[in-house]
């Protein structure tokens, strides 16, 4: 399963430590920080890797509720029906403002206790990644 991680620049680090787990996992991550190169498009890259993703996971924090980049790439998985029951959001600061739409959708909540956070991450989207198989 190719799961499609969004964030802000200012929460890499968490991105970063994220993906791997989720690649031990057996996961395919797609990190646009990762996967581009200067001079690219960068747009029509992302655009890509969306279009042929089976998953989001969308870390949230002041920062990337203020990214434009972050807030198109889940507008996008938000009206496409591929990530249908597929966006997971992860609370990655105590984050004011969190649209409703992404409350609704039982955000892990890595702040609160980081390791139970990340068990929870990978399961679900091993979950996700099962059901996409059978």
């Amino acid at each position: 399963m190719k799961v499609f991680l969004s964030y802000a620049v200012a929460d890499r680090d968490v991105a970063r430590e994220l993906a791997s787990r989720l690649s031990a996992a057996g996961l395919d991550v797609w990190d646009s920080d990762q996967q581009t190169v200067p001079g690219e498009n960068v747009p029509l890259r992302i655009g890509k890797a969306l279009a042929n993703s089976d998953a989001m996971v969308l870390l949230l924090s002041p920062a990337a509720l203020r990214s434009e980049w972050a807030q198109r790439e889940w507008e996008y998985a938000l009206v496409t029906p591929n990530f249908d029951g597929r966006l997971i959001p992860v609370l990655v600061r105590p984050t004011r403002s969190i649209p409703w739409i992404l409350r609704t959708l039982q955000p892990v909540r890595l702040y609160e206790n980081p390791e139970r956070g990340k068990k929870q991450l990978v399961e679900r989207v091993q979950k996700l990644a099962a059901e996409l198989s059978g």
